[in-house]
């Protein structure tokens, strides 16, 4: 009986040209990009639900609901691939550990700032600002 490793080694190495080093500069961009991007996106979040309320306690209100979002998605037990909450840190995603890639985390956030930028101008704009 051929043992699964001599089988696998007759054929060489199993991903070759797959697996690349990275310089650490790449590296420390990469997972940069990744958190300022969702550094940007949970400071947009919480400015508008405060911003975008006329009450003080809505205001309260809509943090303690963003923030139990946020908490609910970081440690849910199952992937969420679209859903921008979940992307864990960026250093986790630019080393590969979690359940989404690098280039999806990036496109994920910046999908999410670009929806939610223009509709909170929008909603703004609809709003009387008479005090």
């Amino acid at each position: 009986m051929v043992s699964p490793i001599a089988y696998i080694s007759d054929f060489g190495p199993i991903m070759p040209d797959t697996l690349v080093i990275w310089p650490l500069w790449r590296f420390l961009l990469a997972a940069a990009l990744v958190s300022f991007l969702k550094l940007t996106l949970l400071t947009f979040l919480g400015t508008a639900a405060a911003l975008l309320t006329r009450h003080l306690w809505a205001a309260v209100g809509n943090s303690l609901v963003l923030t139990g979002l946020y908490l609910t998605s970081q440690f849910s037990s199952g992937p969420l691939p679209w859903n921008p909450l979940a992307v864990a840190s960026g250093w986790s995603v630019t080393e590969g550990r979690t359940a989404i890639t690098w280039l999806n985390a990036v496109l994920l956030l910046m999908a999410a700032l670009i929806i939610c930028l223009p509709l909170a101008l929008v909603i703004q704009k609809k709003r009387d600002v008479t005090v």
